[in-house]
């Protein structure tokens, strides 16, 4: 069939159609024509179809880093514990010199000045020309 033709016997199927005008509908007819399946799936089936790719490719990525872990070799694990006694360790000693030395100094700066003040004599108090070597 040739396009003019097409145009033409549209042409005429249109004036026919107007000429006609609106013919009455009967009351059921929107009921029956409503319940014409349309072959369409419910709206919840539209899902699934992107949903089984993502599924398979997300059992892929589970299945591939479930991968078994190398197991731990005791030596390793007990070097790990060492180092990290030996660094609490380290802290206790430090701690503990700074205290001690802390004692030590406090100790002698007392046991200086009372001796000063027994070689001195208790009621001298230094004068203005003294320095003081605390």
């Amino acid at each position: 069939m040739d396009e003019t033709n097409e145009d033409e016997d549209t042409r005429r199927l249109r004036r026919e159609l107007r000429r006609l005008g609106h013919a009455p509908v009967p009351a059921g007819l929107l009921r029956r024509l409503l319940a014409i399946p349309s072959g369409r799936e419910p709206g919840w089936r539209w899902l699934l179809a992107p949903a089984v790719p993502a599924a398979v490719v997300a059992a892929a990525v589970v299945l591939v880093a479930r991968q078994p872990l190398p197991e731990e070799d005791p030596s390793v694990a007990a070097l790990q514990e060492f180092r990290v006694a030996m660094s609490y360790v380290q802290r206790g000693a430090t701690v503990t010199n700074e205290e001690i030395s802390n004692a030590i100094q406090t100790g002698l700066r007392e046991a200086y000045g009372i001796s000063r003040v027994s070689v001195l004599g208790e009621d001298r108090r230094p004068q203005q020309g003294d320095q003081d070597e605390n």
